[in-house]
C-alpha cells in the first residue's frame, strides 16, 4: 500500500492493482513475474522482476522503464528510513539513494540471494536465504557472520520496540546492546512451545501488543498472555 493509500499486488500473473475491493490487472503496463514492490519518495513505485530485471514505475505517468544496470540484480527490492534503495540478486548487493539514482555496489560476504535486509547508519544487517546473518559495516568495510546456531537460517531482519530482531528458522534472536553484534534467542512462549518455532515475521501495533508469524499460524503477546490467535479467537 502507498502512501496515497493505493494498494498494489504482485505475483506469477503479473501486476495488480486493488480498486473497490476488485484486482485491476496492469499488464500492460509491466509484464513479467514480480517478486518485490516498494514504493519510492514521487508517486512510483520500484518493482524487481523473477526474469526481466529492475523497473522503475512512474504513476503520474503510468508507465514502467527497466532500470539498466551494471549486473542484472532482480530478485529482492528494499528501502530504508533514508530513503536509500537496496537491490539484491544472487550476484550481490546494490545501493542508492533516491534522490540521486546512482546505484553502488556493496562488498558482501559473497555471492548468494539476500532474503532480507536492514540498513542503519553504521551497519548493514543482512541474511543470505541458504546460508546466514551477516553484518557490514560502512567504517571498516567488513563483513562478519552473526554468531547464532549454524542452522538458524534467515526469514527476516528487522527492529521490535527499538531493538533489531532476526527471524529464522530456528526462533527469534535479539541484538544483545547498541554496542555489540551479539543477538540472544528470544523465547516467545517461555517453554517447550518454543522448541523449533520457525518465525516468518514481526510487528507490534499501537496497544503493545506484538505479533509473530509463522508457518503453524499467528501468535499474539502481550503483559497478560501468549497464544496462537486462531486459538485466542474461536
Amino acid at each position: 500500500e502507498t502512501s496515497q493509500g493505493a494498494v498494489w499486488l504482485g505475483g506469477g500473473g503479473g501486476l495488480f492493482q486493488l480498486v473497490d475491493d476488485k484486482l485491476v490487472s496492469q499488464r500492460d503496463k509491466l509484464r513479467g513475474r514480480i517478486r518485490s514492490i516498494v514504493e519510492g519518495i514521487n508517486n512510483d513505485l520500484w518493482i524487481s522482476t523473477f526474469d526481466k530485471g529492475l523497473f522503475h514505475f512512474n504513476l503520474n505517468e503510468g508507465k514502467a522503464l527497466k532500470e539498466e544496470l551494471e549486473i542484472d540484480f532482480s530478485k529482492h527490492v528494499f528501502k530504508d528510513r533514508s530513503n536509500t534503495l537496496w537491490v539484491a540478486g544472487r550476484n550481490g548487493l546494490l545501493y542508492s539513494n533516491l534522490n540521486s539514482k546512482n546505484f553502488r555496489t556493496l562488498p558482501i560476504h559473497r555471492k548468494g540471494l539476500v532474503r532480507s535486509l536492514l540498513a542503519t547508519n553504521e551497519k548493514v544487517y543482512y541474511g543470505l536465504r541458504t546460508d546466514r546473518f551477516y553484518a557490514y559495516s560502512f567504517r571498516n568495510k567488513l563483513n562478519k557472520p552473526i554468531e547464532i546456531r549454524n542452522d538458524a537460517k534467515p526469514l527476516r531482519v528487522d527492529t521490535l520496540n527499538g531493538k533489531i530482531h532476526l527471524a529464522t528458522t530456528k526462533g527469534l534472536y535479539k541484538k544483545h546492546s547498541e554496542v555489540s553484534d551479539e543477538f540472544d534467542l528470544v523465547p516467545i512462549f517461555n517453554g517447550a512451545a518454543d522448541n523449533n518455532l520457525l518465525i516468518t515475521s514481526f510487528c507490534k501495533d499501537t496497544f503493545g501488543n506484538q505479533f509473530f508469524g509463522s508457518f503453524r499460524g499467528l501468535i499474539i503477546k502481550n503483559k497478560s498472555y501468549t497464544n496462537w490467535v486462531h486459538e485466542q479467537f474461536q
